[in-house]
C-alpha cells in the first residue's frame, strides 16, 4: 500500500515514555498524544477506533479541530465524534454535513436508522468557555505551571488561589522568589502543629485588583526526603455557582429554526460543560424551551453532561422529548434514558448508559488503576 493510501490516524504513532501529569496550560489533545499512562492509552485506542469509523472525506477537518489550541474546538470535535460513535453502535449511518435538497445549509448529521427512517441531528456545546475566559485561564495556567517547575521544596506542598483577574502575565521570577523565600523560612513541624485553619497565608499582590494567595501544606514526615512530583497540592478556584439552565436554552434556541420547516424529525444534541447538571436545571431549561414557538421544529433534545474523553463511559445522557413538537421522534435514540415533560414536571424512563453502548466497564478508562 502506498504511503498516501495509509488510513489517517488521529494520534501520532510512536513509543511513548512520558508519564507525567498534564501541565495546567497543556492542551488536552497534546497531553493525550504524548502520555504513556495506561488510562490515556485506552482513551487513544478508543478514539482511534471511532475516528476510523468516521467518513474518510471528513477526517482531516475533524483532526484539525482536535488539535486546535482553542479548547472549544477540541470539545466540539470530540462531541461530534462521540455522537457518531453512539449512532454507529445503535445501527445507524450518519454522514456528516450532508447536502439536502430541502434545506440550504448543511446540518451536522443526516442519520439513517436500521429501519430506513431518517432524522437530522445538530450538535452544540452549552456553557463552554468564552474567548475572554480562555485567555484569562491561559494566564492562570501559566502561573501554575511556572510554580510547579521552579519551586524547590521537600517539606511542603502549597495551596494556591488567584483572587481577581490578572490582565497581563505577572512576573514569574518575582512570584517564584516570593514563594521560595517563604518556604525556605518555614518549619513544617511547626506549621503542621497549627493545623490547616491556622497555617500562614502568604499574599503576592499582582496589582490593586488581583492577588495570589499561598498556603503551605506540610508533607508527612516520611515523604519529606524527596521533592513532591508537583509542588502545587491544591488550587482553590472560585467555582462558578451560576445558571446552568440558560446555556442549554441558548444552545437549543440557536439551532431550533436554523433549517426552517422540517420534513423529518429534528434532534438537537447538547453537551453541557457543567461538571454537575442537576435535574432542577434540566427542568428549568426544558420548561422554558418548550414554550417557544420556534422550538416546535425540534423533536427532542439529546442532552449530555460534561461528555469528555475521560468521562465517555459514565457521563449522564438522555433524550428529552418536546411535548409541543411538530414531529415526534421514536427511533433508536429512545434506547437511551428518556425524559418527558408533563405539567411542569420531568418524568424519566431508564435506558442504556454510555458504558452499555460502548461495551466498556462503568469505570473506564481507569479500570480501578491509578494511572
Amino acid at each position: 500500500m502506498a504511503f498516501n493510501d495509509e488510513p489517517l490516524k488521529l494520534f501520532d504513532t510512536y513509543e511513548r515514555t512520558n508519564s507525567k501529569p498534564a501541565d495546567h496550560s497543556e492542551k488536552q489533545f497534546k497531553f493525550l498524544n504524548r502520555s504513556a499512562r495506561k488510562r490515556d492509552a485506552r482513551i487513544r485506542q478508543r478514539l482511534e477506533e471511532w475516528f476510523a469509523e468516521y467518513p474518510a472525506d471528513d477526517q482531516h477537518e475533524l483532526k484539525r479541530r482536535f488539535g486546535s489550541v482553542k479548547a472549544q474546538s477540541f470539545e466540539s470535535a470530540f462531541f461530534e465524534l462521540s455522537l457518531h460513535a453512539i449512532l454507529k453502535r445503535l445501527g445507524c449511518t450518519a454522514p456528516p454535513h450532508p447536502s439536502l435538497p430541502e434545506i440550504a445549509t448543511r446540518p451536522e448529521f443526516l442519520v439513517t436508522e436500521p429501519d430506513g427512517s431518517t432524522f437530522i441531528l445538530e450538535a452544540r456545546l452549552a456553557g463552554g468557555q468564552s474567548v475572554a475566559q480562555e485567555s484569562l485561564n491561559r494566564l492562570k495556567d501559566t502561573i501554575y505551571d511556572v510554580l510547579n517547575r521552579r519551586i524547590k521544596t521537600n517539606d511542603f506542598c502549597i495551596a494556591v488561589s488567584i483572587h481577581g483577574e490578572p490582565k497581563t502575565q505577572p512576573s514569574s521570577r518575582r512570584i517564584v522568589e516570593f514563594v521560595q523565600a517563604e518556604l525556605d523560612a518555614a518549619n513544617a513541624d511547626e506549621i503542621a502543629a497549627l493545623g490547616p485553619a491556622h497555617s500562614p497565608r502568604w499574599v503576592f499582590d499582582v496589582h490593586h485588583r488581583c492577588s495570589i494567595h499561598f498556603r503551605p501544606i506540610p508533607r508527612k514526615p516520611e515523604k519529606r526526603g524527596k521533592p513532591p512530583e508537583r509542588p502545587i497540592g491544591m488550587i482553590a478556584e472560585s467555582g462558578w455557582e451560576g445558571d446552568n439552565a440558560t446555556p442549554i436554552q441558548e444552545a437549543v434556541l440557536e439551532k431550533a429554526d436554523r433549517y426552517g420547516a422540517m420534513t423529518r424529525p429534528y434532534i438537537v444534541a447538547v453537551n453541557s460543560m457543567a461538571f454537575s447538571l442537576e435535574q432542577d436545571a434540566i427542568v428549568e431549561a426544558l420548561t422554558s424551551l418548550w414554550s417557544h414557538e420556534r422550538v416546535k421544529r425540534v423533536s427532542a433534545v439529546l442532552l449530555a453532561s460534561w461528555l469528555m474523553p475521560i468521562s465517555a463511559a459514565h457521563a449522564p445522557i438522555g433524550l428529552y422529548h418536546n411535548p409541543t413538537a411538530e414531529r415526534s421522534y421514536s427511533g433508536v435514540l429512545t434506547k437511551l434514558p428518556q425524559g418527558f415533560t408533563e405539567n411542569g414536571k420531568l418524568r424519566m424512563v431508564g435506558g442504556h448508559t454510555l458504558a452499555d453502548i460502548f461495551g466498556v466497564p462503568a469505570d473506564w478508562p481507569r479500570l480501578g488503576s491509578d494511572d
